[in-house]
């Protein structure tokens, strides 16, 4: 049986999250699919990093697979301590729906970008938000 790592301890994935995240991937009819977590560096409308959420089948070269609540997520190996202290929700609201994601603050004073303040399909952020997609 594989040990947890830190990061994996540290990821947390809210009910509702979960919840979703599974009903997309009932919804994609495809048992084969796998989460994925991206962090990528914007110079766009959300400066700062910006999060991406997507459904794949096969992990690319440089990824590992984790399980946090039930969810196997794909995510590059270099980013995986990076994830220590994330939440990802499931929000609704008057502004809309979608993930959210919100990292621990740093000594650098936070994450910045749409996961720690605007979550995914913000109006502040435009239709895409942080890139959740499905």
């Amino acid at each position: 049986m594989k040990t947890k790592t830190k990061e994996e301890n540290k990821l947390t994935i809210t009910a509702k999250a979960v919840s979703k995240i599974k009903e997309f991937m009932k919804e994609d009819n495809n048992k084969n699919s796998v989460l994925r977590l991206g962090i990528v560096e914007s110079g766009g409308c959300c400066r700062g990093i910006q999060y991406l959420l997507e459904f794949t089948n096969s992990p690319m070269q440089n990824e590992t697979i984790i399980n946090s609540q039930g969810i196997k997520i794909f995510i590059d190996k270099i980013e995986l301590s990076s994830i220590a202290g994330f939440k990802i929700d499931y929000i609704k609201d008057e502004h809309g729906e979608g993930f959210k994601i919100e990292a621990e603050a740093k000594e650098s004073g936070g994450s910045g970008g749409c996961g720690s303040e605007e979550g995914c399909g913000s109006s502040d952020c435009g239709s895409g938000g942080c890139g959740c997609s499905h």
